[in-house]
């Protein structure tokens, strides 16, 4: 099948404008531009591309890798026109040391901005979940209503964490968190208005 698309297909630091759309063939599952493979590669059961709207939406055991970056879901759908993609149901992004899992997340490839709905993730050395989390400019994630561990049980099992009205991460580097709560169990043990964490740091600590 032979589909039409810009050049807004590039996954995660692709920033230049789309000026041509080259012929782009799908087969097996791969997506090639003139034999030549993309700096992203695509894989899913099902590909099609509706040039009316500019949407392609690759659907069934979606994986799209590129350098160091892998996006895994049930649905992608993206706009070409808008250089924006939608991933849905059983979501995984992976980056570096930093897995994150939930049912929605949505990417603009020349922004780099991010958003995401109710979310798990592993942020070395965190366990960490939330109701959402978005990344608007820079390096810094937002998360809002996290929770942060490194107890190794599921959450609904977690011996000890904290919890924080919102947490701001650069991966790789620190997590910042204001209003937090210790707990133990269910149990909330001490409040401090402010939280900070050096992500070489394996211990959840708390210093308030």
């Amino acid at each position: 099948m032979l589909l039409w698309i810009g050049a807004a297909l590039l996954w995660l630091g692709h920033t230049e404008p789309t000026i041509a759309a080259p012929e782009v063939e799908f087969g097996g599952g791969d997506l090639s531009v003139g034999g030549a493979r993309l700096p992203v590669d695509i894989k899913a059961d099902n590909l099609e591309y509706d040039r009316e709207h500019g949407i392609i939406r690759a659907v069934s055991n979606v994986v799209i890798r590129r350098t160091n970056e892998v996006l895994k879901a049930n649905v992608v759908e993206v706009d070409v026109n808008r250089n924006t993609a939608h991933a849905m149901g059983r979501v995984v992004f992976i980056r570096d040391k930093t897995e994150w899992r939930g049912e929605e997340f949505f990417y603009n490839f020349v922004t780099k901005d991010w958003k995401t709905g109710p979310f798990r993730a592993y942020i070395d050395p965190f366990s960490v979940t939330s109701d959402g989390a978005e990344r608007e400019s820079g390096v810094e994630y937002v998360l809002h209503n996290a929770t942060l561990t490194t107890c190794t049980n599921q959450p609904e099992d977690f011996h000890y964490y904290l919890k924080a009205k919102e947490a701001r991460v650069i991966p790789g580097k620190r997590i910042k968190a204001s209003n937090v709560t210790l707990c133990l169990g269910s149990v909330p043990v001490v409040f401090a208005p402010y939280w900070y964490r050096a992500l070489d740091n394996r211990t959840l600590g708390f210093s308030p």
